[in-house]
């Protein structure tokens, strides 16, 4: 099976579970925040092109090259298919290349949902601290603060809001909060819930309309055992020296990863594109009709809009000349459908 197939297959599947009402809005009771510069936006690495940008789950800067989130944020995702956000609007905002994701070992779909991005390149903008000091029934009925990019009341997703909110519960893996009057929600996913401008928890889940209550994984119960030895790895290696992805380096041989440019993977000793394993990069677009019906995805490389070139007929280089390649028209099914069912998903899911 491909993986544009199997991604149908994956994301088809989300459709049985319960969705969130599109009507409600994320950190709910909230305001516009142009600061918390550390608290960044995950977005899809590439989108149909004229498609907006949009984000997928929020995170916080907690070391210069790393950043925090929920492990169901990019579980099934790579460096090929991600990309952080720094800034108050994901539309213009700056992308950052991710170097390697590190799910923690115990996630199993609920418990340990932590994930940790390497970023190619340090961020200038102080990071976040991760609470030390694990956190009892004392907290009960204080008051903590989110930050993220998720829908404002009017639907509309991107722009970084904040908002209170007010313990009411705290478990040996979470905290649960209220509205008061604010209240995580769909795409605030993996952001920070902060407790004395401290990373307490990382946003879970809450209920499906997003009204009554939201959890997050405590951090502190993570932090030795997942938290720190991660960020002391990342701080004694040195980034990836990956080129940026162009037409000429696709399709090129490899034995890993580290061999290919920014945005492919190496799969069966080929560098691909978007993890696809028969995608190569093409000439600059607008639209499929200029890629001859083959997909033209923006956010591949610093041109606007690229074709991606997903058959081959013949020996003529197009492609990567493998049989049973997913059609342009898939590929874009694959896509379109990902983003679609990520907004609809269960509060597990997408919070």
């Amino acid at each position: 099976m491909t993986r544009a197939v199997a991604a149908l297959v994956i994301v088809a599947a989300c459709q049985s579970t319960p969705t969130i009402d599109e009507r409600t809005a994320a950190i709910v009771g909230g305001t516009v925040d142009l600061g918390d510069d550390a608290v960044v936006a995950l977005g899809f690495r590439a989108r149909p092109c004229g498609m907006a940008p949009e984000v997928t789950c929020t995170a916080a800067l907690i070391a210069p090259r790393a950043v925090l989130t929920a492990a169901h944020c990019v579980t099934g995702e790579s460096p090929a298919t991600l990309v952080v956000i720094t800034g108050s609007r994901v539309d213009g905002g700056e992308r950052h290349e991710i170097d390697a994701i590190d799910v923690h070992p115990d996630y199993d779909g609920f418990s340990a949902d932590l994930a940790i991005l390497t970023l190619a390149a340090p961020l200038a903008q102080p990071p976040i601290p991760v609470r030390r000091t694990a956190i009892d029934a004392s907290a009960i009925g204080g008051p903590v603060r989110m930050v993220g990019f998720g829908a404002d009341e009017d639907g509309i997703t991107g722009v970084k809001r904040q908002g209170t909110a007010r313990i009411t519960e705290v478990t040996a893996a979470t905290i649960v909060v209220a509205p008061d009057p604010a209240l995580h929600c769909n795409a605030d996913s993996g952001g920070p819930v902060l407790l004395a401008e401290e990373i307490a928890g990382v946003v879970a889940f809450g209920d499906a309309a997003c009204a009554t209550s939201g959890t997050s994984t405590r951090a502190d119960v993570h932090l030795d055992a997942f938290i720190a030895p991660t960020l002391a790895r990342i701080a004694g290696s040195a980034p990836a020296t990956r080129p940026p992805l162009d037409a000429d380096a696709t399709c090129a041989a490899c034995e890993l990863t580290e061999d290919c440019p920014r945005g492919t993977e190496c799969v069966e000793g080929t560098c691909v594109v978007l993890g696809i394993v028969h995608g190569a990069l093409g000439s600059s677009c607008t639209d499929e009709a200029a890629c001859s019906g083959a997909p033209c995805l923006a956010g591949l490389d610093e041109a606007a809009c690229r074709c991606v070139v997903t058959t081959c007929d013949g020996d003529d280089g197009c492609g990567c000349r493998t049989v049973g390649a997913p059609s342009g028209t898939l590929l874009v099914a694959a896509l379109t459908l990902a983003m679609v069912l990520r907004r609809r998903r269960s509060p597990i899911a997408s919070a």
